[in-house]
């Protein structure tokens, strides 16, 4: 009985299990950084550049910008706002190359110089050496006169020791570089010229061109046909013509007076010539005998007898 008694509390308190969800809060909205833009460091003259950035020898002399900071700061000193190089140039070479004042380096591999080459003059730094690849060669090395070597000017007396990135300040508005000038925009190519028109075509005499063939016309498109149990829509009545507005009323003319035209003026005739009198004949003229008609008998003669028959 004890028994049965523990166990009925026992199952009443299994049938009435509940189930308890936790609710995680969402997290919190990462709030979005911009990149920061590239800094703006300002060196005084020629320097290394960092491997990082691409390595190599930077040959500009004046005061210029560049987008970082010295790899090694031991290497530099600082004056107004510029990093100065002060290390020591040993730059690597690979392979074969004209050497200063005329000559030319043998070696194979890569080998260290205490000097950097001349700019556009064949050098290229591929990796972390210079490799030569200009016209001159060991059997014709060029002139002393094509490689007169300078080493980097000193830095100022006054500098300091290189500060840190952090510590950076750049110099003074008045003492900075000009920006360096847009470059121009390349030329627009010319517009083409459209090509010239096919000449005519010579036919023998006698032969007429082809007519042109004709264009079938185009057959207006076909209703769809209606679908089955559904009557067709009906298509809209006509517009209603507007009533004509009424002519406004207004007094009959009266008709034209007719009347004869006026006549015709006569135009003048004109005016008769005089006659020629006439010519009064001269005297003294005799007037001459009518002459015998041919039927009538000879006359005779004088001095002739008449012979009676």
């Amino acid at each position: 009985m004890r028994r049965l008694a523990l166990l009925l509390p026992l199952a009443a308190l299994a049938g009435c299990v509940g189930v308890i969800e936790a609710t995680v809060p969402p997290p919190p909205p990462v709030a979005y950084e911009p990149p920061r833009p590239p800094p703006e460091v300002y060196y005084g003259n020629q320097h290394m550049i960092p491997q990082a950035y691409g390595g190599g020898w930077c040959y500009a002399a004046q005061p210029h910008t560049h987008p970082f900071f010295p790899d090694r700061l031991d290497w530099y000193v600082f004056d107004d706002g510029f990093y100065f190089w002060t290390g020591p140039v040993a730059l690597t070479y690979m392979g074969g190359h004209p050497l200063p004042g005329g000559g030319w380096c043998y070696g194979s591999g890569p080998h260290r110089h205490d000097f950097f080459p001349p700019p556009d003059a064949g050098f290229v730094w591929r990796g972390n050496a210079f490799l030569y690849g200009g016209i001159y060669s060991p059997s014709a090395p060029p002139p002393r006169a094509w490689w007169s070597y300078h080493p980097p000017p000193p830095p100022p007396r006054r500098a300091i020791a290189a500060p840190a990135p952090q510590a950076y300040r750049p110099p003074p508005a008045p003492l900075r570089p000009p920006p360096p000038p847009h470059p121009a925009p390349p030329p627009r190519p010319a517009p083409e010229r459209p090509p010239p028109p096919p000449p005519p075509a010579v036919r023998p005499p006698g032969v007429t061109a082809p007519p042109p063939p004709a264009t079938p016309a185009r057959a207006a498109p076909a209703a769809p046909p209606p679908s089955p149990g559904v009557a067709p829509p009906a298509r809209p009545a006509p517009p209603a013509a507007a009533p004509a507005a009424a002519a406004p009323a207004t007094a009959p003319r009266a008709p034209p007076s007719r009347t004869a035209p006026p006549a015709k003026p006569e135009k003048p005739g004109k005016p008769e010539k005089p006659e020629k009198p006439e010519k009064p004949e001269k005297a003294g003229t005799p007037e001459k005998p009518d002459k015998p008609a041919k039927d009538a008998p000879p006359s005779p003669r004088r001095g002739s007898r008449e012979v009676d028959p």
